[in-house]
């Protein structure tokens, strides 16, 4: 097994956020190819 580490990062819009951290309603609003790893915040 190999594991690989996402080097990706997206936009999101989201309507709220559960209890446990999840996301709910969604949307994709493109991918952001300018960004680093320490500038990716949740």
């Amino acid at each position: 097994m190999i594991w690989l580490e996402s080097k990706l990062y997206c936009k999101v819009q989201y309507l709220e956020r559960t209890n446990t951290g999840m996301l709910k309603i969604v949307s994709f609003k493109g991918f952001n190819f300018d960004k680093v790893p320490e500038e990716v915040n949740k």
